[in-house]
Parts: structure tokens; C-alpha cells; sequence
């Protein structure tokens, strides 16, 4: 769910500052999906390297990993907030 609030969040600020574009939604979950994946490989990589084994399924990993989406979408909320607050 935060990664296609993610997605929205950065087609709004891009359309905010004037350079919307429909393929920004396709630009935005190709680099979102690529990065999930590689955190992914990343962890299965290390657990692998330090021989740690359990029961991580794939798709408790791929929930845990969009987890780091929530920090961008507020962080992006903040931003558009910042470039659209009226000036005192």
C-alpha cells in the first residue's frame, strides 16, 4: 500500500512544479518495484552468506521491505507542503 502512495505522492509534487506526465506513473513504480527486489536479493543474500536459517517467506520480506516507502511518502508530503505553503 505506501508503495502505490508513493507513487501518487511523486506524480503529485511532479505535477505541482509543472512537469506531469503520464509515464511518471510508470517511471515511478518501475524504480519502487526495482528497488523492493534488490532489497529482497539483498537480505536473501545475507541470510545466506551467514547461514542463517529459518522460515522467511518471500512475502514477509516483501512486505518488511515496503516498509521503507512510508519514510519517502512523508518525507515527499513534507516537501510539497513546503513549496506550497502560502508565505507570511
Amino acid at each position: 500500500m505506501a508503495i502505490v502512495t508513493y507513487i501518487l505522492v511523486a506524480a503529485l509534487q511532479s505535477g505541482l512544479q509543472s512537469r506531469f506526465h503520464p509515464e511518471i506513473f510508470g517511471v515511478a513504480a518501475t524504480k519502487a518495484i526495482v528497488v523492493l527486489v534488490l532489497d529482497f536479493l539483498l537480505i536473501k543474500g545475507g541470510c545466506y552468506l551467514l547461514g542463517i536459517q529459518g522460515t522467511n517467506p518471500i512475502v514477509d520480506l516483501i512486505a518488511y521491505g515496503g516498509y521503507k516507502f512510508v519514510g519517502c511518502v512523508v518525507a515527499l508530503v513534507k516537501l510539497v507542503n513546503q513549496t506550497h505553503s502560502p508565505t507570511a
